[in-house]
């Protein structure tokens, strides 16, 4: 609810234009293939820096983020140079017609790549190192990245293709925003690691800017907040999650704490905000507004969790409590900003009762059922092909799209190949997307429809970059070094290691690491150096074990070209690695998913 007072403006360029004004990577176009509610949500997107008391400026629509500029003094701070180098050096191209002094600090506000993968537009490695430039995140920034970007990078690359609908192209058929920006901007992302930590709170003063930071987990577990009490502006980082619904629970698979994120809320609402600026949102202006929207947007969240746990007590399961709850009241179901545009309220339902409650409804016969192709089949046998196929087509013609597509999985679940079926799911799905205001549903309902059509071969032709170990590859590169056997104990495969004890010394040496690499009958421990009797020791620098661990090369290339030293027999060595999984692409994922 942008009041459009004069503190709060739209930038004018030299020119005395807008900057960006007409531009927008979101598709704003009406179309009966489009919900009403999402077109207009994309007008939000169009290209804008805005200008908060005097030193503010909020990059609108160039990204999936909206980095923010404080003008201080000698210097800038930037908070959140976005997902993409490209991107966000175009936005530095529109901080720099408003000011040319030295970025003095960036700031993180959490550990997604969309908040820091274009860090690099903004400062050098090298202006950092020379102490010229501070890097400011919470203490857990690290260990959150490594656990995205190493740990879960195969699942959750793979679940953000569909997400954030990389696949699809953009218009009435495909792609019109995400709800929380324009669309994700997928090119190159780097790191500049930290180097200056935050606990529970930091207060420093940057080019003539005191700065407050405040740990506000929330979205994220290392999230934080940036308090400017000489100007009374806020940064509510993704704690206020755009002008959304939230995202209690991310398709993409994410749960977060809803009790924590509405307390740290009011956490924020003791700060005497005159101005909220944020990481996916244009800013809110005005003293009074900015209570307001502070306070209701706590209370969606925590009308949703205590409405749910009361239904859970009454043993209810998630797809009743939804029924039984309908919607949020309706001051906060038509209050602007807070639309189901990248949350639901059907998420943050179930992702409730299954962090109080786990998986199980409480029916015996889900404790051990069938697996879903035995099911299939016995299904469809009960009820016939026919029927189905038949039973399917009515309730398309009739606009019963959910059941179209509940009643033919299984004709899909007893046989993947069944093309007549997948297309029948297709249809069904894609009038799914056309009816829904929500982002992610929308694209995840047609990148499925595009799977279950067969036209994913195309796109692995069109586009290698998604097929191979390429973009995982480049996720490690960026983590710490005492993160990488995280990700390579998750990789061990069990059953193959049932009857086997060995160990091998592994010495990165660009990065000083040396460890004991202990594999004891489906696991794998991780010792000291020295500590555990292994067959001898192999020495190869982060980049060469990161092409072995992806598998990009095999130990006998990298030992043939000088990459890899060792004096146990090369055999031997090829036997460990070949113990651990690669990276698995989107393409090559079990069907329900991909």
């Amino acid at each position: 609810m942008d009041n459009g007072r004069n503190s709060t403006n739209e930038v004018k360029a030299d020119s005395g234009n807008s900057i960006g004004t007409e531009q927008n990577m979101a598709y704003e176009e009406p179309s009966p293939k489009i919900n009403a509610r999402l077109t207009e949500q994309s007008k939000i997107f169009r290209k804008k820096v805005y200008k908060t008391a005097g030193n503010v400026y909020s990059a609108v629509g160039f990204a999936i983020d909206v980095p923010v500029m404080v003008e201080g003094n000698d210097g800038v701070v930037i908070i959140d140079p976005c997902e993409s180098q490209n991107a966000m050096a175009e936005i530095m191209e529109q901080f720099r017609s408003i000011t040319q002094k030295p970025v003095k600090a960036v700031i993180y506000t959490h550990h997604h790549p969309d908040h820091w993968g274009g860090v690099k537009s903004v400062v050098t490695q090298e202006q950092v190192d020379a102490g010229e430039c501070q890097i400011i995140a919470h203490e857990d920034f690290e260990a959150e990245v490594a656990k995205m970007t190493g740990l879960l990078s195969d699942i959750k690359v793979g679940r953000a293709l569909y997400m954030y609908g990389y696949l699809l192209p953009v218009g009435e058929e495909g792609r019109v925003n995400l709800g929380l920006g324009p669309c994700m901007v997928n090119d190159e992302q780097q790191i500049i690691h930290p180097t200056v930590s935050v606990g529970k709170e930091y207060k420093t003063s940057i080019a003539g800017i005191d700065l407050e930071l405040y740990h506000i987990p929330s979205e994220c577990v290392d999230e934080i907040c940036i308090w400017m009490p000489q100007n009374k502006v806020l940064h509510v980082a993704e704690c206020i999650q755009g002008e959304n619904f939230p995202n209690l629970y991310s398709i993409r698979g994410s749960n977060r704490d809803p009790i924590k994120w509405f307390r740290s809320i009011d956490f924020m609402r003791t700060l005497p905000a005159d101005f909220l600026v944020g990481n996916h949102m244009r800013p809110v202006n005005g003293k009074e507004e900015a209570a307001a929207h502070l306070r209701d947007y706590r209370d969606m969240i925590q009308y949703v969790h205590d409405q749910s746990i009361r239904l859970i007590n009454k043993g209810l399961t998630p797809d009743n409590m939804i029924k039984e709850l309908i919607q949020l009241p309706p001051h906060l179901y038509k209050r602007p900003r807070m639309g189901e545009f990248y949350g639901t309220f059907i998420q943050a339902i179930k992702l409730v009762y299954s962090i109080n409650v786990g998986w199980f409804n409480g029916d015996a016969a889900t404790l051990d059922p069938l697996p879903p192709k035995e099911a299939g089949q016995k299904y469809v046998t009960l009820i016939g092909r026919e029927r189905i196929l038949k039973e399917t087509r009515d309730a398309i013609d009739g606009g019963e799209y959910r059941w179209a597509a509940e009643i033919i999985s299984y004709l899909i679940k007893k046989d993947v190949h069944d093309m007549e079926a997948r297309s029948l799911k297709a249809e069904a799905l894609r009038h799914l997307a056309y009816l829904t205001e929500n982002g992610p549903f929308r694209n995840w309902y047609l990148t499925q429809a595009m799977n279950l059509d067969g036209k994913f071969d195309e796109v692995k032709k069109a586009l290698p970059d998604f097929n191979g170990p390429g973009p995982y590859l480049n996720s490690l590169i960026r983590l710490q070094a005492e993160y990488l056997w995280d990700c390579f104990r998750v990789k061990l495969n069990g059953p193959k290691t049932w009857q086997v004890e060995t160990g091998l010394t592994v010495c990165i040496e660009d990065e000083n690491l040396i460890n004991d690499l202990e594999i004891r009958r489906g696991i794998l421990e991780v010792h000291d150096a020295g500590s555990y009797p292994c067959i001898g020791e192999v020495t190869l620098s982060k980049l060469s074990f990161l092409l072995l661990f992806t598998k990009i090369k095999t130990v006998e290339e990298l030992y043939r070209e000088g990459q890899l030293k060792t004096a146990v027999p090369i055999e031997q060595v090829t036997q460990f690695f070949d113990y651990f999984d690669g990276f698995t692409s989107l393409f090559d994922m079990e069907f329900p998913f991909a």
